[in-house]
């Protein structure tokens, strides 16, 4: 069994209890994990990112799992791409390396899916695709980075909403932000928040 200490004590990543799979225990651990290992100019966390997919997402039902999709990080951090390939370069076992993270990361998926019940077929492309979004907006609006082709002003409107979003306060805001959208999420019917047993 793989342990992680928390607040709540100490759990297994095989196993997740449901205490930590709840709406404010995942808001407020993905709101204090930071994009790019915490290299933008200000605080810019997981949860914030995920609001911003949820809300580019048009199809209510990927909504939910656009809000949800890197909910994973709040077990195993942000393991960001360049960390993956600078690790990968050191050892001739690259595509092992990748492929385990890949699979861990289903795994907690998986959890958090039955948990949340989010239908398992829901959302990979329209998800794949603001997550892209997003990540593109924030190389924008953080690093000046020009935006790859925007033809149908998706980047524009992530932009757009990040700037909106990022003035609006510290940590402790983006920990609301986020469990009030999975909550309005789950009065539309799109997922069912978690609740700890009684």
């Amino acid at each position: 069994m793989t342990h992680l200490h928390t607040q709540d004590g100490t759990i297994s990543l095989e196993q997740l209890p449901m205490s930590v799979l709840t709406a404010s225990s995942l808001a407020d651990t993905l709101a204090k994990n930071n994009r790019f290992a915490g290299r933008t100019p200000e605080p810019w966390s997981v949860a914030a990112h995920s609001v911003v997919v949820s809300r580019l997402c048009s199809d209510p039902e990927e909504k939910a799992w656009g809000l949800l999709h890197d909910a994973h990080e709040a077990f195993i951090g942000d393991i960001i791409t360049p960390a993956l390939e600078w690790i990968g370069s050191h050892t001739d076992y690259r595509h092992t390396i990748v492929n385990a993270t890949k699979r861990a990361k289903l795994s907690l998926d998986r959890q958090i899916r039955a948990a949340w019940q989010v239908d398992r077929n829901c959302g990979p492309d329209e998800v794949k695709l603001f997550d892209w979004v997003a990540y593109q907006a924030e190389l924008s609006v953080f690093f000046g980075i020009a935006p790859e082709r925007d033809t149908h002003g998706h980047i524009k409107r992530a932009v757009n909403l990040i700037v909106e979003l990022q003035d609006e306060g510290d940590w402790t805001f983006y920990r609301r932000l986020w469990a009030e959208e999975a909550l309005h999420l789950a009065q539309l019917g799109l997922l069912t928040l978690p609740k700890t047993e009684t």
